[in-house]
């Protein structure tokens, strides 16, 4: 059960202005890597089919997370911009998003339904 995007984008983290002391490119990495329970899922370097650009900055009264899912040619796939209260907050959203709208995992299809009992009859 491979992520739709798995192995096949490149990171682009920014920090804006005003967020000292938020996570550093690495530690989002692990953290999503964590929670998809899985090896980081970017490429390290070229080829990548697409690219995430994650985006933190202060952005009164909170903090602006911003994940954009682009193929090569700079068109929008997926967007997710929020507002949190902090920045652990918009990490946390950063990794929310990323989540579901590129590394969303595929659904297995449903186990078959177990045998019906089974039972002899005997006749007295």
């Amino acid at each position: 059960m491979a992520p739709r995007w798995d192995g096949r984008v490149r990171l682009e983290y920014e920090l804006g202005k005003g967020v000292v002391g938020c996570e550093c490119e690495a530690m989002f990495r692990r953290l999503l890597a964590s929670e998809l329970q899985a090896p980081d899922p970017f490429v390290p370097t070229e080829p990548a089919e697409a690219v995430v650009t994650v985006h933190l900055e202060h952005q009164p009264p909170g903090f602006l997370s911003l994940v954009e899912l682009r193929d090569l040619e700079g068109h929008v796939l997926q967007r997710g911009a929020y507002v949190e209260r902090t920045c652990r907050d918009a990490v946390d959203r950063a990794i929310i998003t990323a989540m579901i709208e590129v590394f969303r995992p595929v659904t297995p299809p449903p186990p078959p339904p177990p045998p019906p009992d089974s039972f002899v009859c005997e006749n007295p």
